[in-house]
Protein backbone atom coordinates (compact mmCIF):
# COMPACT_ATOMS: atom_id res chain seq x y z
CA UNK A 1 0.00 0.00 0.00
CA UNK A 2 1.02 3.49 -0.61
CA UNK A 3 0.51 6.38 1.20
CA UNK A 4 -0.69 9.17 -1.05
CA UNK A 5 -1.09 13.15 0.14
CA UNK A 6 -3.06 14.71 -2.79
CA UNK A 7 -2.52 19.23 -2.23
CA UNK A 8 -5.04 21.16 -2.56
CA UNK A 9 -6.67 24.32 -1.97
CA UNK A 10 -9.94 25.77 -1.27
CA UNK A 11 -10.68 26.63 -4.72
CA UNK A 12 -10.14 23.49 -6.09
CA UNK A 13 -13.75 22.54 -4.53
CA UNK A 14 -15.62 25.41 -5.98
CA UNK A 15 -15.98 24.17 -9.46
CA UNK A 16 -18.50 20.62 -9.54
CA UNK A 17 -16.72 19.48 -11.81
CA UNK A 18 -13.11 19.29 -10.46
CA UNK A 19 -14.03 18.49 -6.95
CA UNK A 20 -16.28 15.76 -9.18
CA UNK A 21 -12.46 14.76 -10.72
CA UNK A 22 -10.75 14.78 -7.27
CA UNK A 23 -13.57 12.45 -5.73
CA UNK A 24 -12.61 9.88 -8.65
CA UNK A 25 -9.04 10.03 -8.11
CA UNK A 26 -9.61 9.41 -4.18
CA UNK A 27 -11.63 6.22 -5.17
CA UNK A 28 -10.09 5.00 -7.63
CA UNK A 29 -6.21 5.01 -5.58
CA UNK A 30 -8.40 3.46 -3.10
CA UNK A 31 -10.05 0.81 -5.15
CA UNK A 32 -6.37 -0.19 -5.60
CA UNK A 33 -5.17 -0.45 -1.85
CA UNK A 34 -3.41 2.67 -1.70
CA UNK A 35 -4.46 5.34 0.96
CA UNK A 36 -4.95 8.33 -0.60
CA UNK A 37 -6.45 11.79 1.50
CA UNK A 38 -6.48 15.69 0.78
CA UNK A 39 -3.72 18.03 2.19
CA UNK A 40 -4.54 21.39 2.81
CA UNK A 41 -1.57 24.34 3.46
CA UNK A 42 -2.46 23.59 7.38
CA UNK A 43 -1.03 19.73 6.62
CA UNK A 44 2.44 20.78 5.11
CA UNK A 45 4.06 19.49 8.23
CA UNK A 46 2.72 15.73 7.43
CA UNK A 47 4.44 15.17 4.16
CA UNK A 48 6.93 13.38 5.55
CA UNK A 49 4.30 10.72 6.81
CA UNK A 50 3.59 10.19 2.88
CA UNK A 51 5.13 7.91 -0.05
CA UNK A 52 4.04 10.16 -2.90
CA UNK A 53 2.40 13.75 -3.59
CA UNK A 54 0.06 14.18 -5.86
CA UNK A 55 -0.47 17.93 -6.56
CA UNK A 56 -4.03 19.43 -7.86
CA UNK A 57 -3.47 23.37 -6.96
CA UNK A 58 -2.05 25.62 -9.53
CA UNK A 59 1.54 24.74 -10.34
CA UNK A 60 3.71 27.80 -9.70
CA UNK A 61 6.87 28.63 -8.44
CA UNK A 62 5.07 31.71 -6.27
CA UNK A 63 2.49 29.67 -4.98
CA UNK A 64 2.70 27.17 -1.78
CA UNK A 65 2.04 24.12 -4.36
CA UNK A 66 6.01 24.51 -5.41
CA UNK A 67 6.85 24.60 -1.62
CA UNK A 68 5.03 21.57 -1.17
CA UNK A 69 6.39 20.31 -4.22
CA UNK A 70 10.06 21.13 -3.38
CA UNK A 71 9.70 19.74 -0.09
CA UNK A 72 8.44 16.09 -1.09
CA UNK A 73 11.41 16.26 -4.01
CA UNK A 74 14.00 17.10 -0.91
CA UNK A 75 12.21 14.38 0.93
CA UNK A 76 12.97 11.62 -1.78
CA UNK A 77 8.77 11.14 -2.20
CA UNK A 78 7.53 10.77 -5.40
CA UNK A 79 5.93 14.26 -6.43
CA UNK A 80 3.79 14.86 -9.57
CA UNK A 81 4.37 17.79 -10.66
CA UNK A 82 8.02 17.84 -9.82
CA UNK A 83 9.66 21.05 -8.83
CA UNK A 84 12.00 21.10 -12.11
CA UNK A 85 8.72 20.87 -14.37
CA UNK A 86 6.80 23.31 -12.30
CA UNK A 87 10.02 26.01 -12.69
CA UNK A 88 10.24 25.68 -16.23
CA UNK A 89 6.41 24.81 -17.69
CA UNK A 90 5.60 27.94 -15.46
CA UNK A 91 8.19 29.88 -16.97
CA UNK A 92 7.11 31.45 -20.18
CA UNK A 93 10.92 32.48 -20.91
CA UNK A 94 12.62 29.50 -20.20
CA UNK A 95 9.49 27.85 -22.12
CA UNK A 96 11.12 29.49 -25.28
CA UNK A 97 14.03 29.42 -25.48
CA UNK A 98 13.77 25.58 -25.30
CA UNK A 99 12.00 25.80 -28.05
CA UNK A 100 14.27 27.68 -29.82
CA UNK A 101 17.11 25.57 -28.62
CA UNK A 102 15.55 22.37 -30.15
CA UNK A 103 13.59 24.33 -33.10
CA UNK A 104 10.26 24.11 -32.28
CA UNK A 105 7.57 26.43 -33.76
CA UNK A 106 7.02 29.32 -31.78
CA UNK A 107 5.02 33.00 -31.90
CA UNK A 108 7.31 36.04 -32.47
CA UNK A 109 8.30 36.47 -29.00
CA UNK A 110 10.27 39.28 -27.02
CA UNK A 111 11.41 39.72 -23.64
CA UNK A 112 11.54 43.12 -21.88
CA UNK A 113 13.02 44.09 -19.01
CA UNK A 114 12.07 47.54 -16.87
CA UNK A 115 15.57 49.14 -18.13
CA UNK A 116 13.98 48.65 -21.70
CA UNK A 117 10.90 50.08 -20.67
CA UNK A 118 9.98 53.34 -22.67
CA UNK A 119 8.92 55.01 -25.61
CA UNK A 120 10.80 53.79 -28.17
CA UNK A 121 11.09 50.52 -27.45
CA UNK A 122 7.16 50.49 -27.40
CA UNK A 123 6.76 52.29 -30.48
CA UNK A 124 9.40 49.50 -32.02
CA UNK A 125 7.58 46.43 -30.70
CA UNK A 126 4.32 47.76 -32.30
CA UNK A 127 5.99 48.20 -35.54
CA UNK A 128 7.93 44.35 -35.12
CA UNK A 129 4.90 43.04 -34.27
CA UNK A 130 1.65 44.96 -35.24
CA UNK A 131 -1.19 45.47 -33.16
CA UNK A 132 -2.48 44.28 -30.44
CA UNK A 133 -0.15 42.02 -28.71
CA UNK A 134 -0.31 40.20 -26.16
CA UNK A 135 2.02 41.03 -22.44
CA UNK A 136 2.82 38.33 -20.01
CA UNK A 137 4.20 38.45 -17.12
CA UNK A 138 6.63 35.27 -17.08
CA UNK A 139 5.11 32.88 -14.53
CA UNK A 140 1.21 32.50 -15.34
CA UNK A 141 -1.11 29.88 -16.49
CA UNK A 142 -4.75 29.24 -17.34
CA UNK A 143 -4.51 32.66 -18.74
CA UNK A 144 -3.74 34.65 -15.37
CA UNK A 145 -1.30 37.81 -15.68
CA UNK A 146 -2.02 37.37 -20.08
CA UNK A 147 -3.26 40.91 -21.52
CA UNK A 148 -3.79 42.36 -24.97
CA UNK A 149 -2.97 45.68 -25.96
CA UNK A 150 -3.27 48.11 -28.42
CA UNK A 151 -1.58 51.54 -27.71
CA UNK A 152 1.44 52.78 -25.24
CA UNK A 153 -1.41 53.70 -22.92
CA UNK A 154 -2.31 50.31 -22.31
CA UNK A 155 0.81 48.75 -23.22
CA UNK A 156 2.82 50.67 -19.81
CA UNK A 157 -0.59 50.03 -17.51
CA UNK A 158 -0.13 46.34 -18.12
CA UNK A 159 3.55 46.09 -18.02
CA UNK A 160 3.97 48.35 -14.97
CA UNK A 161 1.45 45.88 -12.95
CA UNK A 162 2.86 42.60 -14.46
CA UNK A 163 6.86 44.04 -13.14
CA UNK A 164 5.43 44.17 -9.76
CA UNK A 165 5.79 40.27 -10.18
CA UNK A 166 9.20 39.73 -12.16
CA UNK A 167 12.01 41.93 -13.81
CA UNK A 168 10.86 40.59 -16.98
CA UNK A 169 7.84 40.28 -19.17
CA UNK A 170 7.09 38.58 -22.11
CA UNK A 171 5.62 40.39 -25.47
CA UNK A 172 4.09 38.77 -28.61
CA UNK A 173 2.50 38.93 -31.96
CA UNK A 174 -0.81 38.38 -31.11
CA UNK A 175 -1.88 35.37 -33.66
CA UNK A 176 -5.34 34.40 -32.84
CA UNK A 177 -6.76 30.53 -32.65
CA UNK A 178 -9.24 28.60 -31.12
CA UNK A 179 -7.96 26.51 -28.70
CA UNK A 180 -4.42 25.79 -26.63
CA UNK A 181 -2.36 22.70 -26.77
CA UNK A 182 -1.93 20.59 -23.20
CA UNK A 183 0.45 17.70 -23.31
CA UNK A 184 0.50 15.82 -20.72
CA UNK A 185 3.80 13.78 -19.85
CA UNK A 186 5.26 11.71 -17.18
CA UNK A 187 8.37 9.90 -16.73
CA UNK A 188 9.72 11.56 -19.97
CA UNK A 189 6.62 9.56 -22.19
CA UNK A 190 4.10 11.60 -23.20
CA UNK A 191 0.51 10.65 -21.24
CA UNK A 192 -1.73 12.48 -23.11
CA UNK A 193 -2.68 15.43 -25.01
CA UNK A 194 -5.70 17.62 -25.39
CA UNK A 195 -7.23 20.97 -27.04
CA UNK A 196 -8.33 23.31 -24.76
CA UNK A 197 -10.75 25.40 -26.75
CA UNK A 198 -11.05 29.00 -26.63
CA UNK A 199 -14.91 30.04 -25.05
CA UNK A 200 -16.86 31.43 -27.54
CA UNK A 201 -16.36 34.96 -28.70
CA UNK A 202 -13.12 34.83 -26.68
CA UNK A 203 -9.14 35.34 -27.29
CA UNK A 204 -8.49 33.89 -24.30
CA UNK A 205 -9.29 31.19 -21.09
CA UNK A 206 -10.45 32.22 -18.07
CA UNK A 207 -12.15 35.55 -19.53
CA UNK A 208 -14.02 36.93 -16.49
CA UNK A 209 -17.79 37.27 -16.85
CA UNK A 210 -18.97 41.17 -16.82
CA UNK A 211 -19.83 41.92 -13.54
CA UNK A 212 -19.56 39.02 -11.83
CA UNK A 213 -16.14 36.92 -10.00
CA UNK A 214 -16.48 33.88 -12.04
CA UNK A 215 -14.75 33.50 -15.17
CA UNK A 216 -15.76 31.36 -18.78
CA UNK A 217 -13.99 28.65 -19.53
CA UNK A 218 -13.70 26.21 -22.84
CA UNK A 219 -14.23 22.78 -23.24
CA UNK A 220 -11.62 20.49 -23.48
CA UNK A 221 -11.26 18.03 -26.70
CA UNK A 222 -8.81 14.69 -26.03
CA UNK A 223 -7.22 13.43 -28.47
Amino acid sequence: MTRIACFVEKYNFSNSMEAGALQSFKQTAEHLGHEFNFMFRSGLSEIPKYDAVFIRATTDPLYTAYVVSRTAWVLGLKVVDDPESIKVCANKIHQYKLFEKYNVPRIPTIFLNKEEFHHRQIEEIFELFGKPVVIKAPYTSFSKYVEKVSCETSFREVAKRFFRRSDYIVVQKFMPSHFDWRVGVLNGEVLYVCKYMMPKGKWKHGVKRRGKPSFIWGRTVTL
